[in-house]
């Protein structure tokens, strides 16, 4: 839930919680994603590596 605040310079602020102000997915499929990420570019890069040493 959003409420609004005054801060003590006068400026109006959006407050939110925990769980609307998290803007990805829950971090357990994040995790995943990220590392098959990083294995693709590695094996790609040692792919390209062996291609132009050899």
């Amino acid at each position: 839930m959003a409420y609004h605040q005054t801060s003590s310079d006068g400026e109006d602020r959006t407050v939110l919680n925990k769980t609307d102000a998290r803007q990805g997915r829950e971090p357990h499929q994040v995790r995943y994603v990220l590392g098959f990420g990083l294995t693709g570019a590695i094996l790609a890069l040692a792919a390209v590596l062996f291609f132009y040493a050899y």
